[in-house]
């Protein structure tokens, strides 16, 4: 991993000066999920109309989340904009869409809730025309988001669009059968309410979400990259380009690694953080700013990403969790089993819990010198447990300890017997366990099964 990092780093182009301002105190990107797994080969029905027969599902429309906090209570400036820069290096990008704002999400005016989450989902409603894999008629049929029950026992403002379109239907499992097995996407998709350019599917894998601001209106299609080195431009590439005079709050880059062989030019990323499906020692195609951006390798890309509650910063598992998601596991998504697709590590073959839509994150602390004493004094197991946490301190300097959901909620606190902890009755999932000792604390995760 050391060799592979080396190399990424090795080959991160160098900047120029950058035109655009970065501003980490405003606003931020909270939790995402821009790009949901498929039901694989598993045949379900996520409509209310029981007379579709269960299909393979391919669409993303209805799964996407995308959550951002801010100030509670408060409006966003004008001219805000959620935004989705391709970083997809393949054949027919090349020269016309390296760089390119494919989808912009006006958040101009929206408010945050009284927790400072602002939410955005999709419901989807079968408009004129449409037709189920036999060809009947099922005009009016509604997909509704996963996320809507939790959202709404949340303090968040949530912003759900409603979208018509039409679902197209292909042959996927078995393409020689010729019947129409897979519902692959929508056409014609329109808002009918809260049209603030959100069509239910955005640009994914190898792209860069970014919060901005821009004084010259919407960026949609704006080229960023002009020259394609992985740089935003400034004014020497791109004199006179609306995006000199962006404002950038957060961003952050999901990549694949399948665009490594000619005529293809690899991955393009422009976030303050990258997390990157695993390269080959011999891919030479990694492009970004090295000046400005922390890499982060997992064996797959992650299919969820959220900044620990309170962080304004770009260290992985510190800063920010991500994790790849199993099929047909959602609103509470199964993280992999494999740690290698996880960071940190600890999310591993746990899952999202429902508490955690539309609600502040779990907080992680930058240990002080007290509590690097704390940390060294302090030991636990087993992790993962089935029941029972055990714990020693080895200057019995520990004063109390709390069990907090992925949400921060206290489920559990102790100011005596503090050699175990039972998990026995909690839900299978991830927690934390802040201790408590000598003037300082410590986070540590745990694991119930």
């Amino acid at each position: 991993m050391k060799n592979l990092l080396l190399l990424l780093t090795t080959l991160g182009s160098f900047s120029f000066i950058s035109a655009q301002t970065y501003d980490n105190s405003t606003y931020f990107i909270n939790e995402i999920i821009p790009s949901p797994p498929n039901s694989s080969s598993t045949l379900v029905n996520h409509t209310d109309n029981t007379s579709v027969a269960d299909h393979k599902f391919d669409a993303d429309d209805t799964f996407e989340y995308f959550e951002f906090r801010g100030t509670p209570n408060a409006t966003i400036d004008d001219g805000v904009y959620f935004i989705v820069v391709d970083g997809d290096g393949d054949d027919s990008d090349v020269g016309s869409n390296i760089g390119k704002v494919r989808d912009a999400i006006d958040l101009s005016g929206l408010t945050f809730g009284s927790n400072g989450i602002l939410s955005i989902v999709a419901n989807m409603t079968f408009e004129a025309g449409s037709v189920d894999q036999s060809g009947a008629n099922i005009e009016g049929t509604k997909m509704t988001n996963p996320y809507a029950a939790a959202l709404a026992a949340s303090g968040a403002n949530v912003i759900t669009v409603e979208l018509e379109g039409t679902p197209v239907w292909t042959d996927e499992l078995d393409p020689e059968d010729g019947s129409l097995d897979t519902l692959n996407n929508f056409t014609s998709v329109s808002a009918v309410t809260n049209s603030i350019g959100y069509d239910g599917s955005i640009n994914d894998q190898s792209s860069t979400y970014m919060l901005i601001k821009s004084t010259t209106g919407s960026p949609k299609d704006l080229i960023i990259d002009t020259d394609e080195n992985g740089i935003i431009d400034d004014a020497t590439a791109a004199p006179g380009a609306d995006h000199l005079s962006w404002t950038i709050y957060d961003s952050v880059s999901i990549l694949d690694d399948d665009d490594i062989s000619s005529p293809e030019v690899g991955e393009f990323a422009y976030g303050q953080i990258i997390f990157v499906e695993i390269l080959t020692d011999s891919d030479p195609f990694l492009n970004y700013d090295n000046t400005l951006s922390t890499v982060v390798t997992l064996q797959q890309y992650p299919m969820y990403i959220a900044r620990f509650d309170g962080t304004t910063g770009y260290v992985g598992g510190t800063d920010w969790m991500a994790g790849r998601l199993n099929s047909n596991s959602f609103p509470e998504w199964q993280i992999s089993t494999n740690e290698a697709r996880n960071i940190p590590v600890s999310l591993t073959g746990t899952t999202v819990p429902l508490d955690t839509y539309g609600e502040p994150n779990i907080t992680t602390n930058v240990l002080s010198i007290t509590e690097q004493e704390l940390t060294e004094d302090f030991s636990f197991f087993p992790n993962p447990t089935t029941n029972v946490i055990n714990i020693s301190s080895k200057n019995d300097i520990i004063s109390s300890i709390e069990v907090v959901n992925i949400t921060g909620q206290i489920l559990i606190q102790k100011d005596s017997n503090l050699d175990v902890i039972d998990l026995t009755d909690f839900s299978t999932g991830l927690y934390y366990m802040n201790i408590y000792g000598d003037g300082a604390k410590i986070t540590k995760a745990i694991v119930k099964n």
